[in-house]
C-alpha cells in the first residue's frame, strides 16, 4: 500500500504545529521551566521563546518543514515498498 502525499504532507505538518504549539504554551505559561520546551521552539524562530512572533513563525515553519518531510519520505518509501 503506497502512501499518498498529500495526506501525509497534512498529517505531519499538523503533528509538527501541535507539538511546536505544546511547546510554546509551556514556555509562555510557565516561564520557569521553558528550559524543557526551548529547545524544540529555536529550531523554528529566532523570536523570543513565548512571544506572539515565535508562534507565528513557528507555526508557518512547522507546515513548511512538515511538507519538506513529506516531500522526502513519501517517494522514498514508496519506492523501498515497491509501489
Amino acid at each position: 500500500m503506497s502512501i499518498r502525499l498529500g495526506a501525509f504532507g497534512f498529517a505531519t505538518s499538523a503533528a509538527l504545529v501541535v507539538l511546536f504549539v505544546l511547546c510554546w504554551l509551556v514556555a509562555a505559561l510557565l516561564p520557569g521551566i521553558e528550559g524543557a520546551t526551548h529547545g524544540w521552539i529555536v529550531l523554528f524562530t529566532k523570536a523570543p521563546v513565548g512571544s506572539v512572533r515565535a508562534l507565528v513563525e513557528g507555526v508557518i515553519w512547522s507546515i513548511i518543514f512538515g511538507w519538506i518531510i513529506a516531500i522526502v519520505m513519501v517517494p522514498t518509501y514508496n519506492r523501498i515498498a515497491g509501489e
